[in-house]
């Protein structure tokens, strides 16, 4: 960060965030969980003018996982005692959802952006931690620059791999940032991981540039409007489930 966009940013406790209440869904007669509060920034004051705001996306990826978390109670315990890892959080509503959905597990949950968007995501952890004291699960926060990606054998590196599950929602909006992405995804990845990404169509003819970057490394597949949430299906925003591909050779 310049020192001139280092004098632009605040502190956490002087600037004045705008609240965003994620309510989750329960069927009758199951226990109703309290709403998820995570703070918004959308003039960047914590951020040096870099906005950061809850994006359609990452509601409609988070219903969906609801939905497969409530009617799939044998995947999560595939989750039980492994890491979680959101890339490109923003404001960490996406992991947070989910951390608070397997609260009563002992998994670990990590909120990843660049440095400069981390004062917020720390906020927002920090508030999760404050209402659900009693859980097993952890959630903890750490800078993941897609132009560094973590290098194998290094302490960045094992902060980071093997994640369980990689979630990113709306991180498919800069061409320059495809191949970056590709490569940041699979310095965190094995064959163990899935990857759950949702992706909001703008640029459709640039956006295909990414998911052909994306294929050569990953299968994936596209899940159905039948399959997410009745109040966020949207032919705007798509979800992906994918894999790492076989290594070459690997039997």
């Amino acid at each position: 960060m310049t020192q001139e966009a280092e004098s632009k940013v605040q502190s956490v406790d002087d600037v004045p965030t705008a609240p965003y209440f994620y309510s989750f869904s329960t069927r009758p007669f199951e226990p109703e969980i309290p709403d998820l509060v995570v703070h918004q920034d959308p003039a960047g004051l914590l951020a040096a003018g870099v906005g950061a705001t809850v994006w359609d996306s990452a509601i409609c990826l988070a219903k969906y996982i609801e939905k497969v978390f409530r009617e799939n109670p044998e995947y999560v315990e595939t989750l039980r005692e492994k890491r979680i890892v959101e890339v490109g959080a923003g404001t960490g509503l996406l992991g947070l959802a989910v951390a608070t959905l397997l609260r009563d597990i002992p998994s670990e949950v990590h909120l990843t952006d660049r440095e400069i968007a981390l004062p917020l995501l720390h906020k927002n952890a920090s508030v999760w931690r404050s209402t659900q004291a009693a859980s097993p699960l952890s959630v903890s926060v750490s800078a993941l620059d897609w132009l560094a990606p973590p290098k194998p054998s290094t302490p960045q590196h094992d902060c980071f791999s093997p994640a369980r599950l990689i979630l990113l929602a709306d991180c498919v909006y800069t061409p320059s940032l495809y191949q970056p992405l590709v490569a940041s995804l699979l310095s965190i990845s094995d064959e163990n991981t899935e990857i759950l990404l949702a992706y909001e169509k703008r640029d459709f003819g640039k956006e295909m540039e990414f998911f052909a970057l994306f294929g050569k490394e990953f299968t994936f597949s596209h899940v159905k409007e039948n399959e997410l949430d009745n109040e966020w299906a949207t032919e705007d925003i798509w979800i992906f489930r994918a894999k790492r591909r076989p290594l070459t050779g690997a039997t």
